[in-house]
């Protein structure tokens, strides 16, 4: 997997990934591919949900490696505005 984003797609989706996930809504896993990051408190059942599924080599030194690449809060502002309507982003800012 190259992106937290690609995980996303790989548990299935939005949903699937909630419920695998436990997150609270399909709304936050969105934001979650928005902004390419899953939190950290997600990674055990995310490593978990993956090998269920016969997912292999997704682990959470594997995770903490797509952390670091994705660069700081700088580049989250704008991976979110670029997923955002023009509208909602000039209204963000």
């Amino acid at each position: 997997m190259e992106s937290f984003s690609d995980i996303i797609d790989a548990l299935g989706g939005p949903t699937a990934a909630m419920q695998a996930l436990g997150a609270p809504s399909p709304q936050s896993v969105w934001n979650m591919k928005a902004r390419n990051s899953i939190p950290a408190r997600y990674w055990p059942r995310l490593v978990a949900a993956m090998a269920e599924r016969g997912i292999v080599g997704v682990t959470h030194e594997g995770l903490a490696r797509l952390a670091s690449r994705r660069g700081g809060p700088e580049r989250d502002r704008g991976a979110l505005a670029a997923a955002m309507p023009a509208s909602a982003s000039e209204a963000a800012e």
